[in-house]
């Protein structure tokens, strides 16, 4: 009996020591992951208005305190603020709400007086909604956190525009999503739609943090977590049990609520952002937005935030399928005077190419009696995109041509292009060129050589392979090209229809360039390749850049960018600092 009473004891004991010594695991890996909220917060500097309409001197007596003074409270003070902003949501104050409010007020405070400035904006577009769908006015803080009130923002998982909607999400909300058209990014639309969901989450829950949960990370994931706490509806009791983005969730949007109120307060002054008057033109055929910025004098980047929902500058209309332009309404009576003469605008080369592709076979063959294969070695720094555009050429020409380039291109890769004859020996030139001339070649050889390049000409025996224009179509096109010859109104630089290719061309060119200021070698030194350094190039820092762009510009993770630098999140780089970057293969 002593026996079996000894092994009772032992086993107990045992059981004792194992249940005191092990840990939930559930709990054991309790940090948040913010390093997304970072991101979209400094993506914000992209932004148009951010970077060429903002005014960002104040005056001394526009600050709470002395300028650039950051104060610090007590708790007691954040909890009695909290408390005075009367929320129908559950508002708490601890230390993850604490860290974020710290982010917002300290570490980046000046992007919260862009935030606030932008607000002026955005905010009555989703009040007005908000009201409509009686829900709480406090939502509209959703988008800083989503999106830094950036239309065009997009999340390493694909989620799209101020709500940060993911594409199925978006299509169940009923948000138009083609080849060209991503109504997510519409804040109009995007708006409507976050309502309803919002509204859809609510009822299910019951709980406004809860249904803000599942608007992060989806029903699923927070229905899982309300089943392993035997069905708590706490978001703060189901936290553990969360993702770790959706962690920080909360707490970044109660810190967010906190902030926009008493900045104030925490010494923030809102940026002056002088937001264009604008108007909205119907549109019921292809235009490119290209077109309307040529012909207006219009700067691209402004159309592109101003209509964030075209993807590829296409405006897919159609007399039964209009869409909406907006445009500055200083431009409005412009437009209006020069619609056929902006719809007729080079439109052969946006949406009536000529090119006819054929896939390279037989050097014999009669489809390529013009074309002749070429050999470009590849350099340090180029890339698939840049070479194709060199070469006037599409990039899955370049793959379909060299089936090892579907992953990339690497230096001293050989590859070959198919070029027209006449071309031969200017492209053969690109070899030996740096890079700014390979752009400048690029430039004077857009447009005017692409159809050429795959459309063999037969002289003797075509009329399989080339149109036969009808008498209509050749006065339709000679009625377009007087058209374009009567631009010469509008585009001051232009002084008569031959020059106005070259003109053009460059002004487009011009444009289209502006994204790859970071790539130009005059930005870009090389370093010198030995055991420890080969890997690597220096960028020199550009005014308007930040880690986060010229991470995104060379391919590269933010946080590994910033530890080749030894950087830390509160360091802001300045114009003419030497930034290490690491070589890629794409």
């Amino acid at each position: 009996m002593k026996k079996y009473i000894l092994l009772i004891v032992l086993i107990v004991q045992g059981l004792f020591v194992i249940a005191s010594t092990s840990k939930d695991t559930t709990h054991q890996n309790n940090k948040t992951d913010n390093s997304q909220i970072i991101e979209t917060i400094d993506s914000l500097l992209n932004n148009y208005y951010v970077k060429n309409v903002i005014k960002s001197q104040f005056k001394e007596d526009e600050f709470y305190y002395v300028k650039d003074t950051f104060i610090d409270f007590p708790d007691s003070i954040y909890v009695e603020r909290i408390k005075r902003m009367n929320s129908p949501m559950d508002f708490s104050f601890n230390e993850e709400v604490k860290a974020f409010i710290d982010l917002y007020a300290k570490r980046r405070r000046n992007l919260v007086g862009v935030m606030l400035g932008l607000s002026d904006y955005y905010f009555p577009i989703f009040e007005q909604q908000l009201d409509k769908n009686n829900l709480p006015l406090e939502l509209k803080y959703l988008p800083v956190i989503e999106s830094a009130l950036n239309p065009r923002a997009v999340s390493r998982a694909g989620a799209t525009g101020l709500w940060q909607f993911m594409f199925s999400t978006g299509k169940m909300m009923g948000l138009k999503q083609t080849s060209y058209i991503d109504e997510r990014r519409d804040p109009v639309r995007s708006t409507t739609a976050a309502c309803k969901y919002l509204g859809q989450l609510y009822k299910i829950y019951g709980d406004w943090m809860l249904a803000i949960a599942a608007y992060n990370c989806g029903p699923g994931n927070v229905n899982k977590a309300i089943k392993r706490t035997n069905g708590k509806l706490n978001y703060w009791d189901v936290y553990y049990y969360l993702p770790k983005e959706t962690r920080g969730y909360i707490p970044a949007f109660i810190a967010a609520n906190y902030v926009m109120t008493y900045y104030k307060e925490h010494n923030i002054v809102p940026q002056k952002i002088e937001l264009f008057a604008t108007d909205t033109m119907h549109v019921n055929d292809l235009l490119h937005l290209e077109q309307v910025a040529l012909v207006l004098n219009v700067d691209i980047n402004l159309l592109r935030d101003l209509n964030p929902h075209f993807k590829k500058d296409v405006i897919p209309a159609a007399v039964s399928d209009a869409y909406a332009l907006t445009i500055p309404a200083e431009n409005v009576n412009k437009y209006i005077e020069y619609k056929d003469s902006i719809f007729a605008f080079r439109d052969s080369v946006y949406f009536n190419p000529k090119k006819i592709y054929y896939k390279p076979g037989d050097a014999n063959s009669n489809d390529y009696s013009l074309l002749t294969k070429v050999f470009y070695t590849v350099k340090s720094g180029d890339k698939l995109s840049l070479i194709a555009r060199w070469f006037n050429v599409e990039q899955s020409e370049l793959k379909q041509w060299n089936k090892k380039i579907k992953k990339g291109v690497r230096s001293g890769q050989q590859i070959a292009i198919y070029v027209p004859k006449d071309k031969v020996d200017e492209y053969k030139k690109l070899n030996a060129m740096n890079f700014t001339q390979k752009q400048q070649f690029a430039v004077t050889n857009s447009y005017t050589n692409k159809q050429s390049a795959f459309k063999p000409k037969d002289e003797n025996n075509t009329a399989k392979k080339t149109p036969v224009i009808s008498k209509e179509e050749k006065e339709k096109k000679e009625a377009k090209e007087k058209e374009i010859a009567e631009l010469s109104k509008v585009l001051n630089s232009i002084d008569n229809p031959e020059s106005a290719d070259s003109t053009e061309i460059a002004t487009a060119d011009s444009l289209a360039n502006k994204s790859n200021k970071l790539t130009s070698s005059d930005n870009i030194a090389e370093v010198k390749e030995n055991d420890t350094q080969r890997d690597y190039f220096f960028y020199t820092v550009q005014s308007g850049d930040t880690i986060w762009s010229i991470a995104k510009s060379f391919s590269q993770v933010t946080r590994d960018l910033m530890q080749y630098n030894n950087l830390t999140e509160a360091d802001v780089i300045s114009p003419g600092q030497k930034i290490k970057i690491k070589k890629t293969d794409k």
